[in-house]
């Protein structure tokens, strides 16, 4: 994770893409304090254990592709 002129963004290594807040798209206190201003990131923090995460599970899922062959 890591802070680029006001933004915060995740990478794949952070514990937060499996995390049904992040995925959900439900305020996470950690990403939300981030992009509020109340902390500040002076590096790349790698996230592994935060108190706020919830596992969540992807389910990938096939779709039909309907348009026909000309």
């Amino acid at each position: 994770m890591y802070c680029d002129r006001g933004k915060v963004y995740i990478e794949e290594d952070d514990q937060c893409i499996d995390c049904e807040n992040f995925t959900k798209h439900v305020d996470c206190p950690l990403i939300q304090a981030l992009a509020l201003g109340y902390v500040y990131m002076d590096d790349i923090l790698n996230v592994t254990n935060c108190n706020f995460y919830k596992h969540y599970e992807r389910h990938l899922k096939l779709v039909k592709d309907l348009k026909k062959e000309d």
